[in-house]
């Protein structure tokens, strides 16, 4: 979230004295941080609540509460008019604005995610306190989108690929637009100008130059593509990073410690498997959260009971020594056949779940499921061609094996990925089944 800041505090001066050159001094006079910086760090401080609960509920909540308390820390900071009203009244809800305010706090969900669907799942919920217009919302998790693809080094053809087939058409290049772009405070009209910027960029402090020689609301944009370019480029330089920090109170600074020891830039290479398994669960919650199956609040609280579901389902196959024999040394062979056996399971349960949620009997539904061909279970009860499952199977545990062929763990660590993974696969039985339902579960 560093080169958030930095962009902020260079950017600052040019927001209302716009210059379209990339020659000026980077820092100066009247160089200052704004409620862009004041917002990133709210968003940074909320994100504790998440690592203890995951909840996405309790993490909306808190952004509002942390972001009412440093507002009124630090007034007259550049808050729009609306955001200033929400800000002095604790009963206003979001306002429905699609303004680029959004966007520009985001940086630090991007740096707390295990994964891309993490990171705009986290974006969504930093945003809808106050940008709960699908365009807010876009702008926040373009920017948290990119960031994060930064951090696992995609290359920046992958960067844009992602955002243009998921967000926007990045169809303009900064010297088309650079005579005649103007002040835009929407998402729309600024995030994809601040993604461009970086873009074109040819390190960090060359994102930010880029961002400011446009126009505009310059330490937004500033703000935006500094953020992406830190990740992508590694950090941000140190002797620019330690004069950005000097601009800061000791609080803000203070807050900015406490996100990095509590884990906030944790390397990739840490969260091979947590980038799997958490796709798994978000697309369980996203399916959850859209069809209205279950209330936000209580999500993130069901999943986990799914995934406990999970473990007993690998437990009893991993404890069962015909099976465990007829694999020898054989681990992954094991544990791809575990997968399926999981996944299957998963499908059955959702759907014994949804049909009869009354007199649902987990212990029921094994005792099914293991007194006879599981296969010819979860034909007879779902709709779905057996085939069409296999090579969905084939497919999720290939992309399984390849994140854990590039983190390359010993055979305690392989171990543990492969029985995580075998988990992660009931997972996707219930969300494949909870999507094709389409039903309530209230």
């Amino acid at each position: 979230m560093f080169g958030a800041m930095v962009g902020d505090i260079v950017g600052s001066k040019y927001e209302f004295h716009n210059i379209h050159t990339k020659d000026f001094p980077l820092f100066g006079e009247k160089c200052d941080f704004t409620d862009d910086t004041v917002m990133t760090v709210a968003v940074a401080n909320a994100l504790h609540v998440y690592r203890e609960q995951k909840s996405l509920a309790a993490f909306r909540d808190e952004c509002a509460s942390q972001m009412r308390r440093l507002g009124r820390e630090y007034p007259g900071r550049g808050y729009g008019g609306r955001f200033a009203k929400w800000l002095a009244d604790d009963a206003m809800g979001p306002y429905n604005s699609f303004g680029n305010g959004s966007a520009m706090r985001v940086a630090p969900v991007a740096w707390a995610a295990g994964s891309v669907e993490e990171a705009e799942t986290l974006a969504r919920a930093s945003a809808e306190p106050t940008h709960n217009h699908p365009e807010g919302i876009k702008g926040a998790q373009a920017v948290a989108a990119a960031i994060y693809l930064g951090r696992i080094c995609k290359s920046k053809k992958e960067i844009r690929d992602y955002i243009e087939s998921k967000y926007y058409k990045l169809d303009f290049t900064l010297d088309d637009i650079r005579p005649s772009y103007s002040f835009n405070e929407t998402c729309q009209g600024s995030v994809p100008q601040a993604i461009e910027a970086f873009l074109e960029s040819e390190n960090f402090e060359d994102a930010i130059r880029n961002a400011v020689s446009i126009g505009g609301d310059s330490d937004t944009i500033a703000a935006m593509a500094g953020s992406i370019a830190e990740s992508f480029y590694g950090g941000v330089p140190a002797d620019i990073k330690k004069k950005a920090l000097s601009y800061l109170t000791d609080e803000l600074r203070a807050c900015c410690d406490i996100f990095v020891a509590e884990g906030g830039t944790q390397p990739p290479e840490e969260e091979v498997m947590g980038e799997f398994l958490t796709n798994i669960l978000h697309a369980f919650a996203a399916a959850a959260a859209d069809k209205e199956w279950l209330s936000g609040a209580n999500e993130i609280i069901y999943v986990q009971k799914l995934w406990e579901t999970g473990q007993r389902f690998v437990a009893y196959w991993l404890a069962n020594p015909q099976f465990t024999a007829h694999y020898g040394e054989d681990r992954r062979g094991m544990y791809y056949n575990i997968s399926t056996i999981a996944m299957l399971s998963g499908m059955y349960y959702a759907l014994s779940y949804n049909i009869d949620s009354e007199g649902f009997d987990a212990d029921a539904i094994f005792k099914e499921l293991f007194t006879g061909n599981i296969f010819d279970t979860v034909a007879g009860a779902i709709t779905i061609d057996m085939e069409d499952i296999q090579e969905f199977i084939n497919e999720q545990y290939k992309e399984l094996y390849t994140l854990i062929d590039s983190f390359g763990p010993d055979e305690d660590e392989l171990e543990k990925m492969l029985y995580q993974g075998a988990c992660a696969f009931f997972h996707i039985g219930c969300s494949i089944e909870l999507h094709d339902l389409g039903a309530g579960l209230k």
